[in-house]
């Protein structure tokens, strides 16, 4: 699986944990251990006993409840710190990420510690143990407002009922947030399917190949087409078309002396390549041409059939050896076989490419935008 994708899943995963973390208790998502949150806390040493055993806290942790952090929720907790001691005029809550911190008291209508005590002795003091969670402040604290109401009783139900009103307004935020996610995730997976199918279709489209441009090696073209695609045709290289021509003169030179001239050599090499250039995709008409040029190289061009006129420009007496066309009747033998040979090749040449960068820019070009005499 894409390194990407198990990832983006992590981290998915992650979020939706977090969400239902909060959604089960929020005081989770800043403490470092697990909290719960409980209507009261015990009151004297048997209660205390009773709810640790119930908690079960794991070796390393002992069991505690105090206010949290807000004054909003009392909550109990297995907490990994060792025992604390606190000063008279303290209560205490837990603050940062899962620490008890003394609350000064000296302002409580009663029950304010006199004197040192533990934290696990907290609730030998039940003033530092009653909030008003509305109003985030402990009850015997001077300066908490808690709501006018006519009766004891009815604080204590508007508080449940406010209570119950925040959980349902705090449930409704989470699922709307678990259902947005879910939607981004949904819009996100799909979009991300359709960008790739579009760049999958495009890939294939642009590097969808049916012509290969390569020199006259015949083992190269048949293991792609035993590979990849057996319908690929080729296109022969010009250049290697054209160094192959000049090998078999310099062959033919070792025995007719008078191709050992450069520029007899070279003349013959740019008359075949402009007999081929200019016959592109005319292999019929290709051969033909290559016969006639055959004829222009070994006599006069007057004596030659239909389509001289186009031969003639291409001849130049002068470049022939003395400034006379060629007359060794081997040599004409040799010249004649080779290009039959080449002239039963009129169908590789009439279809050439290129494997030079520049060139094959310009061929495409040319071939889309031929010029308009």
């Amino acid at each position: 699986m894409n390194e990407k994708k198990v990832r983006g899943r992590v981290a998915v995963f992650f979020i939706i944990e977090m969400v239902f973390m909060a959604a089960g208790n929020p005081s989770n998502l800043n403490y470092r251990f697990k909290v719960y949150a409980v209507d009261r806390c015990p009151r004297n040493r048997t209660e205390f006993e009773i709810a640790s055993k119930r908690l079960n806290c794991t070796a390393g942790f002992r069991y505690l409840c105090t206010p949290n952090r807000d004054l909003t929720s009392l909550i109990e907790f297995c907490t990994d710190r060792p025992t604390s001691i606190f000063t008279a005029g303290n209560c205490v809550r837990l603050e940062g990420t899962g620490d008890l911190n003394p609350y000064d008291c000296l302002d409580f209508e009663i029950g304010c510690p006199d004197k040192i005590y533990t934290d696990e002795e907290i609730y030998k003091y039940p003033s530092c143990l009653e909030i008003d969670t509305i109003s985030k402040c402990f009850v015997s604290d001077k300066k908490c407002q808690p709501r006018v109401t006519s009766t004891k009783e009815t604080p204590t139900l508007d508080t449940k009922q406010n209570e119950d009103t925040g959980n349902e307004s705090s449930m409704v935020v989470v699922l709307v947030a678990i259902i947005s996610v879910i939607l981004f995730l949904a819009v996100a997976a799909v979009t991300g399917m359709y960008i790739h199918r579009k760049k999958t279709h495009a890939f294939q489209v642009i590097l969808k190949v049916n012509t290969l441009v390569m020199d006259n090696d015949s083992t190269t073209i048949a293991r792609v087409r035993a590979t990849v695609d057996p319908n690929i045709k080729k296109k022969c290289d010009s250049n290697h078309t054209r160094k192959g021509f000049t090998s078999k003169l310099i062959e033919l030179s070792n025995i007719h002396k008078v191709l050992k001239n450069v520029k007899v050599r070279g003349h013959i090499e740019r008359c075949f390549m402009y007999c081929v250039k200019q016959k592109q995709e005319n292999p019929i008409q290709l051969d033909e041409d290559l016969q006639k040029l055959f004829h222009t190289c070994m006599e006069n061009t007057r004596n030659v059939g239909n389509g001289v006129e186009v031969l003639r420009l291409i001849i130049d007496p002068r470049i022939y050896h003395i400034g006379k066309p060629l007359s060794s009747q081997p040599l004409r033998c040799a010249l004649e076989d080779l290009f039959k040979t080449f002239g039963k090749k009129a169908e590789e040449l009439a279809a050439l490419g290129s494997t030079q960068i520049n060139e094959n820019f310009n061929n495409m070009l040319a071939s889309k935008a031929p010029k308009r005499m």
